[in-house]
């Protein structure tokens, strides 16, 4: 009976811990045209928490991926920090004020399709200027 009532209380722990350790997830498209064109600011889903973002490309003719774990700091200082690796890139890192405008890393193949950091520490997809064909693509919050 004594060890029955430890297997119930294991368990119920192990359950405990297994849904504490849920995660949210939030994917956003992006469609961005050829020539420098950017998108809209995208919200960082989670302050103060760390966020995986994994980027794709499906742009025909230049795919590719990259991922990267973001903390967003909010109050007096916002700012991002980052690490993480693409195709184009290899290993990447990085730290920027919500100010900034900053490469954070590449999401095809050749490095045309970047993920940036936007004002008010928002996020934005940029083609390249010199990029011929439109960008297209997903961006994976997991949080």
């Amino acid at each position: 009976m004594f060890q029955t009532k430890i297997m119930a209380v294991a368990t119920l722990s192990a359950l405990a811990l297994a849904q504490s350790a849920a995660a949210d997830e939030k994917i956003v498209p992006y469609n961005v045209g050829p020539g420098g064109a950017c998108s809209l600011p995208i919200n960082i889903p989670a302050n103060n928490k760390g966020v995986f973002i994994i980027g794709t490309s499906i742009t025909p003719g230049d795919p590719g991926q990259g991922h990267i774990s973001l903390l967003r700091t909010t109050g007096t200082d916002q700012a991002l920090s980052w690490s993480g690796a693409d195709f184009f890139n290899g290993p990447i890192r990085g730290f920027a004020l919500g100010t900034e405008t900053t490469a954070m890393m590449s999401l095809d193949y050749s490095g045309l399709v970047n993920l940036l950091t936007a004002p008010s520490a928002h996020l934005q997809v940029c083609n390249a200027k010199g990029a011929t064909a439109r960008a297209i693509g997903y961006l994976t919050f997991m949080y």
